[in-house]
């Protein structure tokens, strides 16, 4: 039986310098992030498997159907496949309808667009010329033509970094419906993790042209060799179920492995899972249940790992019930509160420090 998904082996020499050597399978029906630094190979793969970026030495097969292999090599207008670029390649002279019937046109004669003009309420553009739309609306047209005809394999580049950060959050709604409304392979390529965190199914660490790592993007263990760090410090993601609401000071409650962790400000609906995000120098780390402090999450631990970076600061890992957090602390602090590995201690976390 032929596996079912995205298969994808690839090598190529880009520069003196720069290959991308890949050799990796993306899942059927899930939302894959290519994550890593600008520069690190993402979109030239995306290229490739798109069929975009000649690579003669590639082989890919999307579910059983084979894309490229030695001499067989299919041309993009062929492969079952939607792209969404950086910056939307719609049709400047064509209003938001006329873009979208003219890629039904091409895709095998397909007229019917009204359920992809009701996915992403495009119902009060299709009069729009492309001018006439911001960022993130021009963003859902891009979407739609790329669901056009059903394909089998959706690339997205970066499609939300030429947005500000209120289009870029009216747009995650509708990429978060392909998880719940179509069972497409996708490929998302990022380079912010926080992106990841609120999409992706899986993750795929891309470091100097190859998969570094791989996974569910909670198993995912940052290191100071991956560009899971954040500039700001390491990152944890962690999955959650809402379980209580506090309307009077709105808050909210979720569990996480077996501890209860408060967030400001949530408004899922009670046993929604989520994935929220913390980042390693919003956890500060006591010796004592501090009462007398504005900290609400102050939650009992046990380190596990001290790694001094060599630069005055320390990742410690601590060990709760169920799951990991990345602390960054000074290396002062390590000494002065004799931190050791076995040492039991509080790891506490600011309720509005915490990233949906």
């Amino acid at each position: 039986m032929s596996e079912s998904g995205l298969s994808v082996r690839a090598a190529l020499r880009l520069n003196a310098t720069f290959a991308v050597d890949v050799d990796t399978h993306f899942p059927a029906g899930a939302i894959s992030a290519l994550f890593g630094a600008s520069g690190a190979g993402k979109t030239t793969l995306l290229r490739i498997i798109a069929g975009l970026q000649p690579c003669t030495a590639a082989q890919i097969t999307s579910n059983g159907m084979t894309w490229q292999m030695a001499t067989q090599c299919l041309p993009v207008h062929r492969r079952p496949l939607g792209f969404v670029a950086q910056h939307s390649s719609l049709l400047p002279h064509l209003t938001v309808h006329g873009n979208l019937a003219y890629v039904a046109r091409r895709r095998a004669g397909i007229d019917d667009i009204d359920a992809l003009v009701r996915q992403f309420d495009l119902d009060t553009l299709l009069g729009r010329r492309v001018d006439q739309l911001s960022g993130g609306e021009r963003q859902r047209v891009a979407l739609a033509c790329a669901l056009t005809g059903s394909p089998d394999v959706l690339l997205l580049d970066e499609p939300l970094s030429a947005l500000d950060e209120r289009r870029r959050r009216e747009l995650l709604p509708y990429l978060n419906l392909l998880k719940e409304q179509t069972k497409l392979t996708t490929i998302f390529v990022t380079h912010r993790i926080d992106d990841v965190t609120q999409i992706a199914d899986q993750v795929f660490v891309m470091d100097s042209g190859r998969i570094s790592q791989q996974g569910d993007l909670v198993d995912l263990q940052p290191t100071e060799g991956t560009h899971l760090l954040l500039e700001e410090g390491l990152g944890t993601v962690l999955d959650c179920e809402v379980v209580a609401h506090d309307d009077r000071w709105v808050c909210t409650s979720v569990q996480c492995g077996g501890e209860t962790v408060q967030l400001v400000g949530i408004s899922s609906s009670l046993g929604a899972r989520m994935r929220i995000q913390v980042l390693a120098r919003d956890v500060s780390i006591s010796l004592t249940n501090e009462s007398q402090s504005s900290i609400v999450n102050r939650l009992p631990a046990t380190v596990v790992e001290i790694h001094n970076n060599d630069s005055g600061r320390c990742r410690v890992v601590l060990q709760l019930d169920g799951f990991r957090l990345q602390a960054l602390v000074s290396v002062w602090s390590v000494d002065q509160l004799q931190l050791s590995e076995g040492r039991r201690v509080y790891a506490q976390i600011k309720s509005v420090a915490i990233i949906r």
